[in-house]
């Protein structure tokens, strides 16, 4: 049986490669509570399709809370815990980690810090970060 797929679009000559490196001058980096977010890729030089953030977070992290895009963590140094729809789980370096959109997240950085490669998807981020994302309410 083979299979068929539609042909490819032109290529898109108005849009360039990135290429960059984490300390570049000109790079956006956001204080996010104790930890400095690095925006490596944005949306807007993807077309909206998805960011690449360094994030080099201390101990601690977000609390519980969802949003309408995919995100990935590839996790360079340290070790996270986190916990997906209820459940926790670890992931230390070298490992990777998705989560659907929607889906309840949140983690925390296994002291003394993390640094994480994270990618989020369809999400247009220019000279601000901007995430349309719910906050769960603590359980009881």
């Amino acid at each position: 049986m083979t299979e068929t797929f539609p042909p490819l679009p032109a290529d898109d000559l108005a849009r360039s490669a990135t290429i960059v490196g984490g300390d570049d001058p000109g790079l956006t980096h956001l204080g996010i509570g104790a930890g400095t977010y690095t925006i490596l890729v944005s949306g807007e030089e993807t077309g909206g399709r998805y960011s690449l953030i360094d994030m080099f977070v201390p101990a601690g992290g977000p609390p519980p809370h969802r949003h309408d895009f995919e995100e990935m963590f590839h996790i360079l140094e340290g070790e996270l815990e986190l916990t997906f729809r209820g459940e926790t789980h670890r992931a230390a370096a070298g490992q990777t980690v998705n989560i659907p959109a929607n889906a309840p997240h949140g983690f925390r950085v296994v002291p003394p810090t993390a640094e994480i490669l994270a990618e989020r998807r369809t999400i247009l981020m220019a000279n601000a970060l901007r995430f349309r994302s719910e906050f769960l309410p603590p359980k009881a």
